[in-house]
């Protein structure tokens, strides 16, 4: 005998077989023939044909694949929609399909009643639960995703006693109400989507809503609490398997917190203590809005805890950094989270200021004040025990002074901060940054290629691509892209540059990350550069010049390295200003051959022995090998032969340990002069 249930009947001799919904497409993006892959979609569609609605095209893939996620691919509930497309667009259906009408949609009057709508379904089920169960179902429906039993005891069975409530939570699971995942160790148990819509109704019947939403938001703040303090303890992929599941359950809670004025102080300890989780999955734009409401909630409260909006300053600073860059909004939240955090003593809050003041600086092109901050962070952290703070205070220092142009200390502590490796794990300390291999790794390699060895440069650029992917998180994917990307072009690498800046490219837009996406452009216009010639590339050469005064410092400074045209006024005036910084050479070069085209040929060599001196200065090879060959071209063409072999063969027989193109060029002009 076959029969269906909605629970076992638990009779001598049967063999239960658990039938789940239909599968369901994994997203909405599909075409039409992937859409119809899943049976989900195939039975919409079959049933949609047979209820009159219109013939499909590829572009209704994505709306097909919306509605069966929608209804959490329940046949019933399939079938119940699919009825409707007989004489409703398919796209006004996937967009009013709200809980109502998932609940109340109206099938084919001829089965019976109580599968003529998911609420009369549910009603006949609902009909036969007991109190304890009714109640714990009620709770439950506050949770958004996946959870536990300690979880759902926690916040659904509050005054029940906790063998009578685990119990209540084993049947529903055996009557079908709630869904059990056999594989999955961690969080097992969910409603779906139509459940939990109905028994939210029940819940708002009954006034246990407010009460509810509480113990909801409590239990996430303190499962978040346990989340930052297991930083240190697991790896990147066993902490999201712990706690990324729990991403829409926080967001519900803070979401609910908001709404009432008397749980803003929930809201901003759920918001402060979830932050790991937040930028752990990379939805900093959606976190940045919350930290905005929220801190306006808890502004506007009585008294407010200093420390507390403190705390929401140094995640709004951090957040704003990635999705807008160091605009003028970031410099001023992250100067008010500095200036404040300075007078609480709280170490973990202070190092979190001073790290977003380091990076806002750094990028914002003040690698002097930069500079100032990164030697404070290493003073607050000499003396630490903490693994995770000293590495911190050596990536930062090896930031500074990188874009300082202080090459050797820069290459020094990213060493040392690599040294310090596995040790470093994550803290409340470096809650908000990106992954520390990876910051360490991309600007050694973009120090290495700098200092003329282009052949390790490539190697651990690779390497810093390469862990961040596995990672998963697109904030240190990104910045191993902006050390990574320049040190391809540079090496002329031009197949690996192409890859990496369209994956920069990518992972910027689909995080909202704009600050990366700006650098990533950048990266794109010196690839460009790279692969075109002849008039194409000249044509390109002054499109691109003409855009310069819309280009920030930090990417003037970036874009002339990648050509010696694309350098302004404002450019030279800075450096004559004093201002030190990575490609100073550079400029001094780009300077010189604007002053050899135009014949100024005694400003031209001042210009380029300027580049040399600062690049011996510097440490930087790869600029000596650049300014190097473009003087003693000049110097040949004036017929000063003997002088420009004389400064090649000092450049190439001082860099044995060196590499690259600059040093090819070199090489292959000193080759030319002495044949001549």
């Amino acid at each position: 005998m076959l029969a269906t249930s909605r629970e076992a009947l638990r009779m001598e001799g049967e063999h239960v077989l658990r039938l789940s919904a239909l599968a369901v497409p994994e997203t909405e993006k599909v075409t039409l023939v992937e859409a119809m892959r899943s049976p989900a979609v195939e039975l919409l569609v079959e049933r949609a044909k047979a209820a009159g609605a219109r013939a499909l095209e590829d572009s209704d893939g994505a709306l097909l694949a919306r509605i069966v996620r929608q209804v959490d691919g329940i046949p019933l509930a399939i079938e119940l929609v699919a009825a409707r497309l007989g004489v409703q667009s398919l796209g006004d259906l996937a967009f009013r399909l709200n809980d109502h009408m998932r609940l109340y949609s109206v099938g084919n009057g001829a089965i019976v009643p109580r599968h003529r709508t998911l609420a009369a379904a549910l009603d006949w089920s609902i009909a036969l639960l007991s109190n304890a169960e009714l109640q714990l179902l009620r709770g439950l429906s506050v949770f958004r995703g996946r959870f536990d039993v300690d979880s759902a005891l926690r916040v659904a069975g509050e005054g029940m006693d906790p063998e009578e409530a685990f119990d209540a939570l084993i049947s529903l699971a055996n009557k079908s109400l709630l869904a059990f995942d056999n594989e999955d160790p961690v969080a097992p148990y969910r409603l779906l989507d139509t459940t939990r819509c109905y028994a939210a109704e029940l819940m708002l019947r009954t006034g246990e809503g407010p009460a509810l939403r509480r113990r909801h938001a409590a239990v996430m703040r303190d499962l978040m609490g346990g989340a930052t303090a297991a930083l240190r303890e697991l790896s990147v992929h066993a902490w999201a398997e712990r706690f990324a599941h729990r991403l829409d359950d926080v967001r519900a809670a803070i979401d609910a917190c908001l709404a009432n004025e008397e749980d803003a102080e929930m809201a901003a300890s759920l918001t402060i203590a979830s932050a790991p989780l937040w930028f752990h999955v990379s939805q900093i734009e959606e976190y940045r809005s919350r930290v905005y409401a929220t801190l306006a909630c808890v502004t506007q409260a009585r008294d407010p805890d200093p420390e507390t909006v403190l705390w929401l300053h140094v995640a709004l600073g951090n957040a704003l950094f990635h999705t807008k860059g160091p605009v003028s909004e970031t410099s001023a939240v992250c100067e008010r989270a500095f200036a404040g955090a300075r007078v609480t003593g709280r170490n973990a809050l202070e190092l979190q200021a001073l790290w977003g003041m380091c990076t806002m600086l750094v990028g914002r092109g003040d690698y002097a004040a930069a500079l100032r901050h990164s030697q404070m962070l290493t003073d607050a952290t000499r003396s630490s025990p903490d693994p995770a703070a000293l590495n911190l205070s050596h990536r930062m220092a090896g930031l500074a002074h990188h874009f300082s142009g202080n090459f050797a200390v820069a290459r020094a502590n990213a060493e040392d901060s690599m040294r310090i490796g596995d040790g470093a794990r994550r803290t409340r300390n470096n809650t908000f940054q990106i992954d520390a291999t990876v910051a360490s790794t991309s600007i050694l390699a973009r120090t290495l290629w700098i200092q003329g060895d282009a052949a390790k440069a490539l190697e651990t650029a690779t390497l810093a691509v390469a862990h961040a992917d596995a990672g998963g998180n697109a904030m240190s994917l990104c910045f191993a892209l902006f050390g990574a990307c320049p040190v391809a072009l540079w090496a002329e690498e031009f197949e690996l540059a192409r890859q990496w800046v369209q994956l920069m490219l990518d992972e910027a837009q689909r995080r909202g990350l704009v600050y990366w996406h700006q650098w990533a452009q950048c990266f794109a216009l010196g690839l460009q550069v790279g692969t075109r010639d002849g008039d194409e590339r000249r044509r390109y050469l002054r499109q691109v010049a003409a855009q310069l005064p819309t280009f920030d410092a930090p990417r003037k400074e970036l874009l002339v390295t990648f050509c010696a045209d694309w350098f302004d006024a404002a450019s030279v005036d800075r450096v004559r200003g004093g201002h030190r910084h990575w490609s100073v050479p550079e400029v001094w070069r780009a300077a010189g051959r604007c002053n050899e085209r135009r014949g100024r040929l005694d400003e031209a060599e001042r210009c380029y022995l300027k580049a040399l001196a600062v690049s011996r200065q510097q440490g930087a090879g790869s600029w000596e090998f650049r300014a190097a060959t473009s003087l003693a071209t000049m110097w040949s063409g004036l017929g000063r032969g003997s002088q420009s072999l004389s400064l090649l063969d000092e450049v190439c027989e001082r860099s044995t340990d060196c590499n690259g193109p600059g040093l090819t060029r070199a090489r292959a002009l000193r080759d030319a002069l002495r044949g001549h």
